[in-house]
């Protein structure tokens, strides 16, 4: 989740138009890891209940592996390679704080000794991420 909502924002205030590439490896220790790489731009702003949001769009890829137990010899795992991530991040510049972040991600998974499969067996994946705190007041 962590991943999802950073994606490399930088700090200072952007223009409309601004891009920036951000690359972030994320793991699970024991398990494995995968390495994020997004281009991102900053494209404007969206009216929601009267709180102007910006707007930041990206695109990349996401390619890594987890394990059971990366310390067990042969431990099954699945492998992502994932060529297709495209999105989108609303943000609170008032409260300065991501509040919505939609993910489509394309690509395939492959086995890595999972029981009941081939090794090297792959299945394409399609999904759509969604984390929204759109709606939630802060007390």
């Amino acid at each position: 989740t962590a991943a999802l909502l950073h994606q490399g924002i930088p700090g200072e205030p952007l223009a409309i138009g601004t891009e920036w590439k951000h690359e972030e490896q994320l793991g699970i220790p024991n398990h494995g890891e995968a390495k994020w790489v997004l281009d991102c731009s900053f494209t404007g702003f969206k009216d929601y209940e009267g709180r102007p949001l910006a707007l930041v769009k990206f695109k990349g890829t996401l390619q890594g592996a987890f394990h059971e137990n990366l310390g067990v010899a042969e431990s099954p795992g699945v492998a992502f390679m994932i060529p297709s991530v495209r999105g989108l991040t609303l943000i609170d510049t008032e409260n300065r704080r991501i509040i919505s972040t939609v993910m489509k991600l394309e690509g395939k998974l492959k086995s890595l000794g999972l029981p009941g499969a081939a090794e090297d067996e792959t299945a394409p994946i399609k999904q759509t991420l969604t984390l929204s705190l759109l709606g939630i007041d802060e007390k």
